[in-house]
């Protein structure tokens, strides 16, 4: 059940029972305002003057002064709302593991908005040029690639105090918090992932290459030495 369904069922609840008390005050005020009508009726009209004459006289007896703290105790309901609301956070349960906060962080974003898609794209095209470099770029796409990312990444604490102050130009929400997050996980941890990788590729591509220079050195060297003794033999013959 999610918080406002919790804090619909709280005001609905509160309501009920402040319906139910003033019914029961208007009934008590309606049954001792008919009771003399009724008996009136019944009895005749020597009846009905002097249950008149009663309700006068008990009438009399109130002065109309109101009491000078009657006004100063306020309500029965103020405060009902901030009740409500701190029965309602103490029922809430927090997220206890990773995976809690994952989906917590993921509901918390508005995945359709277009500054998350261009987000997104941007990641997307960044992994593309890191494909491209990897496979059929030479090592200075491979490092301009690099170096795009470090720059991006250096410049994460900056870009989350621009967007802290200027969210409302782009975004339905302020993503950017004082830790930087939303920067930190939607931004910076992609590009080092993306960076990781490419590195780890060029390292692959490194031993492999150097596998590929032993092997051909061992080939080398022993086609050396079977040339050495077969001109020996050659020689020995002679």
């Amino acid at each position: 059940m999610s918080v406002l369904q919790k804090l619909n069922d709280y005001i609905v609840e509160a309501t009920e029972q402040a319906l139910k008390v003033v019914e029961e005050g208007s009934a008590i005020l309606m049954s001792g305002g008919m009771d003399s009508p009724q008996e009136s009726n019944n009895d005749g009209t020597d009846d009905f003057d002097r249950n008149t004459d009663a309700n006068t006289q008990d009438h009399s007896d109130f002065s109309g002064d109101i009491p000078e703290d009657y006004f100063e105790q306020g309500s029965p309901l103020n405060g009902l709302a901030d009740n409500v609301l701190s029965d309602v956070m103490k029922n809430q349960a927090a997220p206890t593991s990773t995976w809690d906060n994952i989906e917590a962080f993921k509901s918390a974003i508005t995945w359709s908005e277009p500054f998350i898609l261009s987000l997104i794209a941007f990641h997307v095209l960044i992994i593309l040029c890191t494909i491209l470099a990897t496979k059929r770029g030479g090592m200075v796409s491979r490092f301009s690639v690099m170096g795009s990312i470090f720059i991006v990444v250096r410049s994460a604490e900056k870009l989350n105090d621009y967007g802290s102050e200027n969210w409302e130009r782009f975004a339905s929400q302020n993503y950017f918090d004082g830790r930087g997050v939303f920067v930190s996980l939607m931004v910076s941890a992609p590009l080092l992932f993306v960076s990781a990788a490419m590195l780890i590729a060029i390292l692959r591509e490194a031993t492999t290459l150097l596998i590929d220079v032993k092997t051909h050195e061992l080939k080398a060297k022993a086609k050396a030495q079977q040339g050495g003794k077969r001109g020996k033999k050659t020689k020995k013959q002679d």
